[in-house]
Order: structure tokens, then sequence, then C-alpha cells
């Protein structure tokens, strides 16, 4: 470039020279006519430039010639004659390259339709049927699945409901797949059972959670729990565990009881259950579940005594018309304590009360050391029986 500017200097010069000496002897219209002439053909033998002209879709596109940034498209710069080789890139599109002849005077025009660069990201997750997330934009389809995807970073988020988000920066190269495997994990919360009484059996189901008190870590979601305790009441409750939460529950058993409710014809008959005083007639009382001995207790009637079952949450009605009892037969004996038979039937040691019926009775007396004392007696509606015998000492027997 430098010897071709030396080269025109020194040519102007010449031409200078040559002109003041021709202008002496010719007309000054002719020689100015001549000189434009001259120039533009002098002009013509050094000027080589032609023009590139680069165009692009999308726009913006950098633009190398030979390597050398030149500038973005839309691009027009003039150029040497010669032959280039030009590259058009862009951010996420496959790279433009050609190879453009530039010739003197003419425009050369590249019209670059940038295709896009894609690599393929596959995304799998156990379980499966999660959310995937390409920086903060949801997928439409749920894992697995394969997105084709501009060669760049990433970050990649699976989301399933109740299980912890899985999230991983991963790297896409063109015309390559990259693989997220996403391991998920439940998200799991915490439950503190307690019951009043204590000792109680949780179970969601049939598998045992545990004996109150007690902390248990559980997945999310909704339980229905079961509390069992022997003599008290399955429990049902609904607990909704939430992620990383600890769901504090206190129940209270309700003991497992029975009613009986018992009267009598005349009332203030005395009431017992397994020989247990409870109370007079009308009554009303609660007793655990299970087989009971009912005894029903008035002087001059006869007792009632049955066995019977006390059911769960159930109140049962007893009614009895007590039986009156017509004869009292007392009886005594001298010295006392012998023991009592009546028609062969053991009634106990002197002095003894019986409620007897009406009716014929044989009494025996026995006493060790003493004769066997026998009467009979008969008993009727309305009379008091009194029978006081004096025991006779056995004779002993001599050799």
């Amino acid at each position: 470039m430098m010897k071709q500017l030396l080269s025109l200097i020194s040519i102007l010069f010449v031409m200078i020279c040559l002109g003041a000496i021709i202008a002496q002897i010719t007309p000054i219209e002719f020689l100015w006519t001549s000189f434009q002439s001259f120039i533009g053909e002098f002009v013509d033998v050094f000027d080589h430039e032609g023009v590139l002209a680069v165009e692009s879709s999308p726009e913006g596109a950098a633009v190398y010639v030979d390597n050398k940034f030149v500038g973005e498209t839309p691009l027009k710069k003039d150029f040497s004659s010669g032959n280039y080789d030009v590259r058009v890139i862009f951010s996420g599109f496959q790279t433009y390259a050609r190879r453009v002849a530039i010739e003197k005077n003419d425009t050369s025009l590249i019209q670059a339709k940038l295709s896009r660069e894609y690599g393929k990201l596959r995304v799998t997750s156990t379980p499966s049927a999660a959310v995937v997330y390409l920086d903060g934009k949801r997928q439409g389809q749920l894992t697995p699945l394969e997105l084709q995807v501009s060669p760049g970073k990433y970050v990649v988020k699976v989301e399933k409901d109740r299980f912890y988000t899985y999230e991983e920066n991963v790297h896409v190269d063109q015309e390559k797949t990259s693989t997220i495997e996403a391991d998920l994990v439940r998200q799991v919360g915490r439950v503190v059972l307690e019951t009043m009484p204590p000792g109680a059996k949780a179970y969601i189901g049939n598998d045992l959670l545990g004996t109150t008190p007690f902390t248990h870590d559980k997945p999310v979601g909704k339980y229905v729990i079961t509390i069992k305790k022997p003599g008290f009441r399955d429990k049902v409750i609904e607990a909704n565990i939430a992620p990383d939460e600890t769901l504090d529950v206190a129940v209270d058993l309700t003991e497992r009881v029975g009613a009986l409710k018992i009267t009598t014809n005349p009332p203030g008959a005395e009431v017992h259950m397994n020989d247990v005083y409870l109370g007079e007639t009308p009554l009303r009382f609660e007793k655990k579940p299970g087989q009971y001995r009912l005894t029903i207790h008035k002087k001059k009637f006869r007792d009632v005594n049955e066995e019977l079952v006390i059911e769960d949450n159930v109140t049962k009605n007893i009614h009895r018309d007590l039986d009156p009892v017509i004869v009292e037969v007392r009886i005594d004996s001298e010295p006392s304590h012998a023991k009592v038979w009546l028609n062969g039937e053991d009634m106990g040691y002197t002095p003894v009360v019986l409620n007897k019926e009406p009716g014929n009775y044989t009494v025996r007396l026995t006493r060790p050391g003493f004769r066997n004392y026998v009467d009979e007696i008969r008993v009727q509606a309305g009379a008091f029986i009194h029978l006081k015998p004096s025991l006779e000492k056995e004779q002993l027997r001599t050799p």
C-alpha cells in the first residue's frame, strides 16, 4: 500500500510539471477536459475495491472475514477484490460459513439463514410421573421425557407431590445427549402421640406404629390411626402429616363400660355383684364388660341369683318381683355349734335361721361327743318355728 501511494505521488508530480509546460501552448478548455478524462482513467487503474454485504436471520450475528471480526448483521463493507472466508456466528445457532469472491466495483451479497443448534436432554425420575422445570419453565411432559434444547447450561428441577424437589445443573452440548436421573426422596413429617392412660397401641391399617407415648417419622399425607388398649374403647383419629413439621396428638381414652339398671318389687333390696355390695334397688351402675354373678337380697324374701353378661356401651334393664319367704325357722341347740341337717342338706351350725317354704322337714343335729338329735317338723304358712333341743352326751362304754 505504501509503495502504491509513493508511486501515485510521483506520477501526480510528473503530471503537474507536464501540465504547466503544455498550458503555455494549449487552450485552457481543452486542457481541463483532457485532465478530467485522464484522472478518471488514472483512478480506475488503482481502484480494486468491491462491497461485501451480509444479512442474517436472525439479525445481530457476528461477521468474521478471514477470522477477523468486522461487525454485526446487517453489514455492508468495502473490501479489495479477491477471495475471502466469511463466517456468520450467532449464539445458539449453527455457524454459517462461506467462501466469497469480491470483484471490483461489485457487491457480493450473503444471506445467511441461521439454523438453531440443538442437543438432547433426557430426564428420568424414581418414582416416575414427576414435573420437570427447565430454567424455571415447566415442561409439558412428565418424566421420563427427552427434550431438544439449544446447547448451553441449564438448571433442571424435578418435582412430585409428597417428595422433596430435586435440582441439578446440566450442560448440554450440540448433537449430544445429557441425562439426569432424579432419585426422589419422600417428604417426611413427625407425629408425637400421647394417650391418657398411656400404654395404648396405635395402628395404621394392620401396621403397628408404636405404643404410647411415642414419636414416629412418617411420609407426608393423611392417615387414619386406630388406637387400642384393653379395657378401653377404640379411638380412631385422622392425622395430616406435613413435610418437616411435628404433629402433636393427645387422646383421652374412654373406658369400656356397660350399664345395669335394677329395680325390684318391693324396692329396697340389696344388690351384690360377685359378692360385692353395690347398693339398694332401684339402682343404676356401670361395670366393665364381662360375666358377673348377680345377687338380690331382701329380708323375708327369697334371694335372686343370676349369671349375666355386661356389654360395652349397652344399658341392661333388670326388674325382678321378689318372692316372699313365708316361714322363718330358727334352730338353736344346747350346747351350740351343732351341725344342722335339713332333709339331709347341710344348713350350717347352730344357731341358724332358715327361711323355708311350707312343708314337712326332717331336722337332724350332730355334734361330736353328743347323741344325734332327730325331729320332724311341719312348716306352715305364716308360722314361726323355733327349735332348741338339748343334746345328750354319749355315755362311755366300759369293758
